[in-house]
């Protein structure tokens, strides 16, 4: 086991505007704060920078979608490297 790599052992990860940012759960560690490998030597996904998931304003349903998990990352919010 190792620290993760996406919260660097904090278990939740910052999302939204600098000003208000709000917690959500590391969606790599799931909040426990560590990762078995491969995945402790990872790096944190440039498309989503952690959060495992990417804006999408495209319509569904007659609603805006509004986000979508992350292809690079699959939703995990680390890629190896």
């Amino acid at each position: 086991m190792g620290v993760c790599p996406n919260c660097e052992g904090f278990g939740y990860k910052e999302e939204g505007p600098k000003l208000d940012p709000r917690l959500i759960p590391c969606p790599t560690c799931k909040t426990t704060k560590e990762v078995e490998p491969p995945w402790d030597t990872a790096k944190v996904c440039p498309d989503c920078q952690g959060i495992g998931f990417v804006r999408d304003l495209s319509f569904k349903a007659g609603q805006i979608v509004g986000r979508v998990r992350c292809k690079r990352c699959e939703g995990k919010g680390v890629v190896l490297s």
